[in-house]
């Protein structure tokens, strides 16, 4: 057994072990603090019953009355300090559970909202590259319209396009562009899609 696991099994066990301090050890301090606490707790609900904000309604009335709850099925206990001690143990418990829910429902609002801010950036991206069909990935000068030496049907449309050297990509925009040929340092037109593959189909004038 890891000391990990040894430690949260103990963190778990921890609100029944004070719960059984308070049971044994008797101290009329915590039994008196704890009466207060539960009438206390019984006033706010009665407030909280009659208030009709969002915040009342949702989160404090309906705390309370789990409050008022554990309370109630305590009352059963007959020793007074194991009754304190057992809602001891259960407000505990509650509590650990709120958090758990609070830093549940902070990660998951974190998660959307990452999602959303995600979202705008792409669409932001995609609304300024959307009008681009075919890009030149280097700026050069513009030099005069290209010399064909070899063309085809096929390639036409690609190879009038070079009036740089550079990579040569298609599609709508960044997201979809793929990679159909680029123009090399001396104006050789090149088809494919890496070195691997490319093959001349053309020449740029360089005069």
């Amino acid at each position: 057994m890891n000391t990990e696991f040894l430690g949260g099994i103990l963190l778990f066990l921890s609100p029944l072990l004070v719960g059984g301090v308070v049971w044994r050890l008797k101290p009329s301090v915590v039994l008196s603090c704890g009466a207060r606490f539960d009438n206390w707790v019984l006033a706010q609900k009665e407030k909280a019953a009659i208030k009709r904000g969002a915040i009342s309604t949702y989160f404090i009335f309906p705390v309370l009355a789990a409050l008022v709850k554990l309370s109630e099925w305590s009352n059963s206990i007959q020793d007074e300090y194991a009754r304190c001690g057992a809602r001891t143990a259960l407000y505990l418990y509650f509590v650990a559970a709120l958090v758990v829910l609070a830093y549940a429902a902070f990660a998951v609002a974190m998660f959307v909202l990452g999602l959303l801010m995600l979202g705008g950036i792409l669409w932001l991206l995609s609304a300024i590259f959307g009008e681009q069909n075919v890009r030149i990935a280097q700026t050069v000068t513009p030099r005069p319209m290209p010399i064909i030496e070899e063309s085809d049907s096929e390639e036409s449309d690609m190879m009038h396009l070079a009036v740089g050297k550079g990579d040569i990509y298609s599609g709508s925009n960044w997201l979809d562009e793929t990679k159909v040929g680029s123009v090399d340092v001396d104006g050789r037109i090149m088809k494919g899609s890496s070195w691997l593959t490319e093959q001349q189909v053309g020449k740029v004038d360089t005069d």
